[in-house]
């Protein structure tokens, strides 16, 4: 009976040695990964940041052209409204200041 206490504790033991060595290989890959992403993340959220920010310039320049662009075959020789103008011209501030967030959060 002992000897069975003491294989089951020797089967326990090893089992938790081998998960801890697969847990520190884990931990090394998923910090592997981090650095990698990490090193091109910067890259791509930059890219990112000036895509918006583009994006919402051209929506507070051409709020019509949004419109003719999204509802040109939908509607017949209609016009958009004063409303879309204006919520165009705000969800392209409000793209504007999302890129520059994310170019002052890549700044530190």
């Amino acid at each position: 009976m002992q000897f069975m206490k003491f294989k089951v504790y020797m089967k326990k033991k090893k089992d938790y040695i081998l998960n801890e060595i697969f847990e520190v290989r884990l931990i090394r890959e998923v910090i592997d990964t981090v650095e990698d992403i990490s090193e091109i993340g910067v890259i791509n959220l930059f890219l990112f940041s000036c895509f918006l920010s583009l994006l919402g310039s051209s929506q507070v320049a051409f709020p019509k052209g949004y419109w003719y662009f999204k509802y040109s075959l939908v509607v017949e020789g209609g016009e958009p409204s004063d409303f879309f103008i204006f919520m165009t011209q705000i969800s392209g501030l409000l793209l504007i200041a999302a890129g520059l967030l994310m170019l002052l959060f890549l700044a530190f």
